[in-house]
């Protein structure tokens, strides 16, 4: 016969991989193996018993601090000796006190089965436990999340051959979430959602024979939108993660719809797929409500299957506002590392009959009249801040719009292009409220923190960003076509359009 125990302790344990991706250190706990022969029933009778406590660890980008936490797990089996050996075992998880956790398993050679449930998971205590420092590190911003409520899993885990299955339900019922850093709130969360999985993955399509999850939030707010009775159908099956349906939300009078959401690996995600429409948003509204200035307009977009690979998420579509009279068209847009603060966006902009009047009346640059058209094209913003573009703008005569343009709007221009204000409010010419034009054509470039404005209008060896009228008006000359500054420069410069002009010489001409 053979009885016995094993007593393992250890204390301040730590290990540390090569490249140091992945560590642990004060780690303290022990190992109990208790362990006795039934001969009569030829089987090997076996308890042991883990525990484990403190600790830092560190995994790729996931570090927590387990100080005074306590995790234990306790595992009664049972190794039957005689014919086709086999085993069964039963075990309960402390899992830092997240819960309630138990599972059983029984197999023979490499078929095997764990079924494991998981009930009464509070998600404060997985958060407060296991996530906050992770989360904090990922952005300050996130240090302030809270999650309420808890969640049930039931999994069975089956090994046949070479194959790994996974199937089971998750569900939870009236959860919340809050993230007051971020002005993100979720309210009323409740859950319901069967899963399969397979490992490897299935070399074709298979029909799934899951029926739908899904998931239903009653509340979504952030900032100043809200989304209330959100349903989410779900299917989980052959590793990948489904929307069946499209998802239609009602958004400022109009609507966006979410359809053909695909997840592949959803254990391992690298890669998603979803369409976006958005149908008659009211751009007053919702400017109204995000910013408090209306710009009156309509928002439309099919940005066509959106496509998330490699950090980086891109559009095949594009997106069209109708405002200040004309449209805005937004094409190849992208974003990489949304989660990060280094989050890059971008896309190029194309804009069509725009009403220098209806834009000049929200934009405090002095008013204007006539068309414009343009672009804005290698548009990136990282940081928050943008980083490269290329706008060009050019007026377009149409007949029955005048074409003029008021002093305020003059010495907008030429701090914007010289950085000093024009001599227009001096002499006679302070009389003049508005002057015509008869061209307006300016090009801003941004790249490498270098900024600068040129005009496109070329004549007598002058570079001009506003041309006169024919009988009267005023010459905007770019007198130093070279002028390239900081893109802080820039920004100061666009400050100033806003306060109380100071006369300094140079800048424009007046002809």
């Amino acid at each position: 016969g053979l009885n016995g125990t094993v007593l393992l302790s250890f204390a301040q344990v730590g290990f540390s991989s090569p490249d140091s991706t992945r560590a642990a250190q004060g780690v303290n706990g022990a190992l109990v193996l208790e362990i006795a022969q039934v001969a009569a029933a030829q089987k090997l009778a076996f308890t042991i018993r883990v525990e484990q406590r403190d600790g830092e660890y560190l995994w790729g980008k996931y570090y927590t601090n387990l100080a005074g936490r306590r995790a234990s797990l306790k595992i009664d089996g049972d190794y039957f000796l005689g014919g086709a050996r086999r085993f069964e075992l039963n075990g309960l998880l402390d899992f830092f006190q997240t819960g309630d956790y138990s599972f059983n398993a029984s197999g023979k050679g490499g078929d095997w089965a764990i079924r494991f449930k998981g009930a009464d998971i509070s998600h404060a205590r997985i958060v407060e436990t296991l996530l906050k420092e992770y989360l904090s590190g990922l952005s300050p911003n996130l240090a302030s999340l809270s999650v309420t409520g808890s969640s049930s899993l039931e999994a069975t885990v089956r090994h046949e051959g070479e194959a790994l299955a996974i199937t089971g339900t998750y569900g939870t019922n009236g959860a919340s979430l809050a993230a007051p850093d971020i002005r993100l709130s979720i309210q009323d969360i409740v859950a319901n959602v069967p899963f399969a999985l397979r490992y490897p993955p299935p070399t074709g399509p298979t029909p799934s024979s899951l029926a739908p999850g899904f998931v239903r939030f009653q509340t979504i707010q952030r900032r100043r939108l809200t989304v209330e009775s959100l349903h989410v159908p779900l299917v989980i099956s052959e590793n990948r993660l489904e929307v069946p349906e499209p998802i239609a939300v009602p958004f400022f009078g109009g609507r966006v719809q979410l359809y053909g959401l695909q997840v592949d690996d959803v254990l391992f995600p690298s890669r998603y797929r979803f369409g976006l429409k958005v149908d008659n948003v009211d751009l007053g509204r919702m400017t109204r409500r995000l910013t408090g200035i209306e710009y009156p307009g309509t928002v439309n977009a099919d940005l066509g299957m959106m496509r998330y690979e490699n950090s980086r998420i891109a559009s095949e579509g594009r997106a069209v506002i109708t405002v200040f009279g004309g449209e805005i068209e937004a094409t190849d847009l992208f974003a990489e590392n949304l989660a990060s603060a280094s989050r890059k966006i971008g896309g190029d902009v194309t804009f069509r009959n725009i009403s220098l009047e209806e834009l000049t009346r929200k934009i405090e640059v002095g008013k204007m009249t006539g068309i414009i058209q343009g672009s804005l094209k290698n548009f990136v913003m990282e940081y928050g801040e943008p980083a490269s573009f290329i706008l060009e703008i050019e007026s377009v005569e149409k007949r029955g719009v005048a074409q003029s343009i008021s002093m305020d709007a003059i010495e907008s221009i030429s701090i914007l292009g010289t950085g000093v204000d024009s001599a227009l409010n001096r002499g006679i010419t302070q009389f003049f409220k508005e002057y015509p034009y008869s061209k307006i054509g300016v090009r801003c470039v941004l790249r490498n923190d270098q900024f600068s404005v040129n005009g496109t209008i070329h004549a007598g060896g002058k570079e001009y960003l506003v041309r006169r009228g024919l009988l009267r008006g005023v010459d905007v000359i770019n007198q130093n076509p070279n002028n390239v500054i900081s893109f802080r420069d820039m920004e100061e410069r666009i400050k100033r359009i806003h306060r109380t002009p100071q006369v300094e010489p140079g800048g424009i001409t007046v002809e």
